[in-house]
């Protein structure tokens, strides 16, 4: 190997190339298998999701299949992901009475889930349930409302390490407001309720609607949207209000919206970024947005999103990360409901312009959900396929929303409808949740999850470089990965000779040359175990992402035949080899075999 190597390097002189940038396009959606997880025959409907690292926990409403017709809210929680689901759990406790309308937030291992629940035809309650151990456990539901009086709906949760603030609807005849509650402990103790609807004047009625609460830090969010009667004059319209002090105290709330139809608001927050968006059905239906760079002390505006072309647009959402904002919505051409979207990489001061996530769409699609974590951003939705049945559908985008996949099926599952879509991400993971409807069996409530591209950078020093990219991005040419490089070479075991490759296998190394010190990015799913059929004799070896393997841990078939302290790597500061203890991401390897084998790369078996 020794005089062979010398050989290449001193006759390997070449004129350097002038250098360009690779673009790297979508890799191939990662999607899981779909699978049910109320674990039961009973009903169950109405999901909700929250995601914090690899945490995941969902929440339902579920049929009791008692006679009394009572409704429990149930969970269950993922610890990889959404990968495997530990089983359901009651949340919502006995005695059983009529829950619905549930929603849940998580921080790190702290989770708080709450519902309306009616225990008889004048008593009703704003509850909540918290878990300290990423959803394993709840304890004893609590009521937040002052008293089990009135007509109370849709209630709201965020929570942000000890800082719980749920906002829900209350009727105070003839009017309905925004009242809110917050907890310093996660939800184990509350301190009471507060209204902080606007001051709408003297008006006939004002009847609030379509909460939304969004936090960061101790900077919480809500807003709405209320119908106002003024004496003949009626106006639909969205206000906010916020409090930057985790919901002690709060600001005066203000309106968002000039126009009088507005309806289906969503509300997303990132540092002290705030988006709202909405549509409006006054003349010709459009898609607004407003936003707030203080917390939502102030805001600058409402701007349109869409188009502007004839038809209706409904179900807009939005979803923001650091300086990434990705909005939806589905737009009527009337002979289809299409998801368009829009994205902004400064936070939503300015939109890139409207476009259709699916070009040639001809599918009936509703209610969009999007989540963004980083530059990556997952749409989801229910599209009526040519089975006949809307099941839920998927696009994703490594680019901020600039351009998507084509939708993907991500119910597996014939005959049968997928509605109520939730989602959340965090990191490059996105966990989706449905209820699942056919007809003939109960309602369940099934999940998937996209493992989005991560990225990998692969260091290279001037001159020779001995490197592996363990990542399958969706060009793996040889131009697309290292075309900044001068050359790149791989050692053919075979033939016992060096090529030029035209694509890189993440389970190879290779030799890069580069003429100043530069950093490689490449984006793609992560290569955490590969294995390979290597040659008798030297071969190169490429690595995994992730942890170092130690050369120990390798597994090859037969064994012993990879040589023991025959695995060598290239320093290219000194210029010199070293025998390795360790398989470290991005370097590469001489790997010695004394007959053909097949090597395992990856960390042991736990």
């Amino acid at each position: 190997m020794g005089r062979a190597l010398r050989v290449f390097c001193v006759l390997v002189l070449f004129v350097l190339v002038s250098l360009h940038t690779a673009s790297l396009a979508l890799a191939d959606a990662p999607w899981g298998m779909p699978q049910a997880i109320d674990g039961t025959s009973d009903h169950a409907r109405a999901p909700d999701i929250a995601m914090s690292g690899s945490d995941v926990v969902a929440i339902w409403v579920q049929s009791t299949g008692t006679t009394n017709g009572t409704y429990s809210i149930q969970s269950n929680r993922s610890t990889d992901g959404g990968e495997t689901w530990e089983g359901r759990t009651l949340v919502s406790g006995d005695p059983l009475y009529w829950c619905e309308k549930a929603k849940v937030a998580m921080s790190g291992s702290k989770v708080v889930a709450v519902w309306h629940e009616k225990v008889d035809s004048n008593t009703t309650y704003i509850r909540s349930s918290y878990s300290t151990d990423k959803g394993e456990t709840w304890s004893s539901p609590a009521n937040l409302n002052d008293s089990g009086t009135g007509q109370l709906d849709a209630p709201q949760v965020v929570l942000e390490e000890d800082t719980a603030v749920v906002a829900w609807l209350e009727v105070d005849s003839p009017h309905k407001g925004v009242v809110v509650n917050r907890s310093e402990d996660g939800g184990a103790s509350w301190e009471g309720t507060e209204n902080i609807d606007f001051d709408y004047g003297v008006v006939t009625q004002h009847m609030a609607d379509e909460p939304r609460a969004v936090i960061d830090g101790q900077d919480v969010v809500i807003a709405w949207k209320t119908m106002v009667s003024d004496g003949g004059t009626t106006y639909h319209r969205v206000y906010a209000n916020s409090s930057s002090d985790g919901g002690e105290t709060w600001g005066g709330a203000q309106v968002l919206s000039t126009a009088d139809e507005s309806y289906e608001l969503e509300l997303a927050m990132s540092g002290s970024n705030v988006l709202a968006i909405w549509r409006d059905s006054a003349g010709n239906s459009r898609v607004y947005c407003n936003r707030s760079t203080d917390s939502g002390a102030t805001w600058e505006g409402a701007g349109t999103l869409d188009n502007g072309a004839l038809g209706s647009k409904d179900y807009p959402g939005i979803a923001v990360s650091g300086t990434t904002a990705v909005a939806v919505w589905i737009q009527y051409t009337g002979s289809a409901s299409i998801p368009w979207g829009n994205c902004s990489d400064d936070g939503g001061a300015t939109w890139e312009g409207p476009q259709v996530l699916n070009t040639g769409d001809t599918m009936w699609a509703d209610e969009p959900q999007v989540a963004v974590s980083g530059s990556t951003a997952v749409a989801a939705c229910p599209r009526t396929d040519a089975s006949g049945y809307s099941r839920e559908y998927a696009s994703y985008s490594t680019d901020g929303g600039t351009t998507w996949s084509a939708f993907e099926l991500i119910q597996d599952d014939e005959n049968s409808l997928g509605m109520s879509t939730r989602m959340d991400a965090d990191g490059t993971r996105a966990v989706v949740v449905w209820q699942r409807f056919d007809w003939t069996n109960p309602d369940d409530i099934c999940t998937n999850y996209f493992d989005g591209p991560a990225s990998i950078d692969v260091e290279l020093q001037t001159g020779w470089n001995m490197v592996s990219v363990p990542v399958t991005a969706a060009d793996m040419s040889t131009s697309a990965v290292f075309g900044t490089a001068d050359a790149v070479y791989w050692w053919n075991p075979e033939t016992k000779s060096y090529t030029i490759p035209a694509t890189i296998d993440p389970k190879k190394g290779y030799w890069v040359a580069v003429s100043g010190d530069q950093t490689i990015t490449v984006t793609g799913q992560l290569v955490e175990t590969w294995e390979d059929n290597l040659s008798t004799g030297w071969n190169m070896i490429g690595s995994v992402s992730g942890d170092a393997v130690a050369v120990g841990d390798l597994e090859d078939v037969p064994a012993d035949t990879l040589e023991d302290g025959a695995l060598y790597t290239w320093n290219p500061a000194g210029k010199c080899y070293s025998v390795a203890t360790h398989v470290e991401q991005g370097k590469a390897y001489w790997a010695a075999c004394t007959e053909a084998c097949n090597l395992h790369m990856g960390p042991p078996p736990t």
